[in-house]
């Protein structure tokens, strides 16, 4: 599946009305995520793809039995300089170029600081590295207004030819090539004393395509837990549309249960392991606390205050 395609679980379940039809799906984590596909709509499985030593030296085998290796000593060799584990894009890269990807990345941003003293370029492709980073697309015309530049046109060009950043949406939206790339570009952009990530993540948050902020948030959620940085934000946040709104509380619902069944595991366990599926029931499943209660009816108030 296509990044960010919402359209193909309806495909999914009118396929699925034929016996004759076996469905094999691709699509990554975060796409996966946010699907409403579930057991309730079909018989589904999921298989969990992760590159093993195995499977990697059979890669490594396959590669170099056309092209001679002439960077590594054998598999051993590049195995350890691969770290022992990765995504299999950036074992890929390592054989054919003969150096990690983050390697290749960190000379590219080098030479971008010493080409040009605009401070600002390596901002905006931060930016847009976070959100992609997390399954997002950053809105041009937002972005404009919080980061600076001169010469706005040539610098997406420019990134683009670096095969940094590509447009979507007709040129509305810019997003980087690939989440792993985003990923290994943030951590060499961001800085946890200078430019930590979540002092960036406010500007994610206002620059962002709305369709994705759901799906962002829950990222942020899941690294950062409820960081008080990202809860002032999403208060003072005035979101263009409902589904903006939706996707906002939906997040933070997920993010008090998250942390209601991390504080009482213990309680839950012993409960599931007494009564079965029935637990719920035994429990006083009050999933906010005073602070997250005062949070939430904050957020609805804004809501209708701004839409009166």
């Amino acid at each position: 599946m296509e990044p960010g395609d919402t359209v193909w679980p309806e495909i999914v379940k009118e396929l699925y009305r034929y016996p004759k039809f076996h469905i094999f799906v691709t699509i990554r984590e975060e796409d996966w995520t946010r699907s409403t596909l579930s057991g309730a709509d079909l018989i589904l499985s999921e298989v969990e793809l992760s590159l093993n030593e195995e499977e990697a030296e059979h890669i490594y085998d396959k590669l170099t039995s056309k092209k001679p290796d002439r960077q590594f000593l054998d598999f051993e060799d590049s195995w350890l300089k691969f770290g022992g584990q990765g995504p299999l894009l950036e074992f890929i890269y390592l054989i054919t170029q003969g150096s990690t990807l983050k390697e290749k990345l960190e000379t590219q941003i080098d030479r971008i600081q010493n080409e040009s003293t605009e401070t600002e370029r390596l901002d905006f492709l931060r930016i847009v590295s976070i959100i992609g980073m997390y399954g997002g697309k950053t809105d041009l015309k937002s972005l404009k207004t919080k980061i600076k530049l001169k010469y706005l046109d040539q610098v997406i060009k420019f990134f683009q030819k670096e095969y940094l950043i590509r447009e979507s949406g007709n040129g509305r939206y810019i997003e980087p090539l690939h989440p792993i790339r985003s990923k290994i570009l943030v951590e060499i952009l961001s800085d946890p004393v200078l430019t930590p990530i979540v002092d960036d993540i406010a500007t994610c948050i206002s620059v962002i395509d709305e369709k994705d902020i759901g799906i962002f948030l829950l990222n942020c959620f899941l690294d950062y837990g409820a960081e008080e940085k990202i809860l002032e934000k999403l208060n003072s946040f005035k979101p263009l549309t409902w589904t903006g709104y939706g996707l906002i509380i939906k997040s933070l619902l997920w993010i008090e249960i998250k942390n209601y069944v991390n504080i009482n595991r213990q309680i839950i366990d012993e409960a599931h392991q007494e009564f079965g599926s029935g637990w719920t029931i035994a429990l006083f499943t009050d999933l906010s606390d005073d602070s997250y209660e005062h949070f939430v009816q904050r957020f609805f108030e804004e809501v209708i205050r701004s839409h009166a």
